[in-house]
């Protein structure tokens, strides 16, 4: 795992692992979901900003949010 993300506008938990994967859980960490897959199935670092979670990989950006409203 590379991340773990908690923010304001959810009540959600992100985990961004090395595989490239975001997963959501529940507020009390009882429900995993599968959210996406970044392109390159790798990830270096992510970050929470204005909203979104951003994931850097070795060539890219990927950017997940706005998380206060349908995400994608």
């Amino acid at each position: 795992m590379i991340a773990l993300i908690n923010n304001p506008k959810n009540t959600l938990t992100y985990a961004v692992e090395t595989n490239g994967k975001l997963v959501s859980y529940n507020s009390s960490l009882a429900s995993e979901t599968l959210v996406g897959t970044v392109s390159g199935n790798a990830a270096y670092g992510a970050f929470y900003y204005n909203n979104y979670i951003y994931i850097t990989t070795g060539t890219d950006v990927s950017r997940y949010g706005p998380l206060d409203n349908s995400p994608s």
